[in-house]
């Protein structure tokens, strides 16, 4: 017999609070249809002023003087000697391994300032100019004293 009281009770308490929720819901949407919805205008992208992200940039960049500089020739610019031995990026904290010392962003190696660690290489401002230091591809041989079992 409680048990029906319980459950007679509980039906009532949520048939008012539907019912109250469905009268405020009604309510609210008559209100929302007589408000007008903002359009913006589209805005035009144009990307002619960034550089083409799949044009690699190379270790020899070419330097074009300014408008007011009365040459107009093309000088190159090139990095001092430098070997790319090794990159960690992705992480919170890249580094390189440049010319056997341990470099991260923000290091000096040989007058140029490492900028960025990508896998790409690492990026250098070196004077006015940046320059992409890529790593260089050592071809693995196809025979090796390991692979013959180290028969000579």
């Amino acid at each position: 017999m409680q048990k029906n009281r319980i459950i007679s009770r509980v039906l009532i308490i949520s048939s008012v609070t539907f019912s109250f929720c469905l009268i405020y819901l009604l309510s609210h949407a008559a209100d929302s249809d007589n408000e007008e919805i903002a359009v913006r205008e589209p805005v035009p992208y144009t990307a002619a002023t960034f550089r083409d992200p799949f044009v690699p940039v190379s270790a020899a960049m070419e330097v074009k003087p300014q408008a007011g500089a009365a040459k107009t020739t093309t000088t190159v610019v090139s990095l001092p000697d430098m070997v790319l031995q090794g990159m960690v990026w992705g992480g919170s904290f890249p580094q390189a391994i440049i010319n056997g010392r341990v470099v991260k962003i923000g290091d000096q190696v040989s007058g140029a300032e490492v900028l960025d660690i990508t896998k790409e290489g690492v990026l250098f401002l070196y004077g006015n100019n940046r320059c992409l230091l890529t790593p260089q591809v050592v071809p693995i041989s196809s025979k090796s004293s390991k692979a013959e079992g180290g028969k000579k």
